[in-house]
């Protein structure tokens, strides 16, 4: 299980948290890919522009192959 930001007291916790989290964003863009999408993670820059004055933005859009009619549905899909 991944720790929380105030449980992180050493480098083995923080290269836990660092792991956990990255699995987890790699099962949701894979889950959004089963289903046709993509999605992307960002930072976005604030104003002022600065170390660390940005925000966490996601984007959602339907796959290319889906748009163009494309987009093989699986057996799971059509049961």
């Amino acid at each position: 299980m991944t720790p929380m930001p105030n449980q992180i007291h050493s480098q083995e916790e923080l290269e836990q948290a660092i792991k956990g989290l990255k699995q987890r964003a790699q099962a949701l863009t894979d889950l959004a890919f089963e289903y046709g999408f993509v999605l992307t993670i960002n930072t976005v820059p604030n104003q002022p522009l600065a170390m660390g004055n940005y925000d966490m933005q996601c984007e959602l859009r339907i796959a290319n192959d889906v748009y163009r009619g494309q987009h093989e549905l699986k057996e799971s899909e059509t049961a």
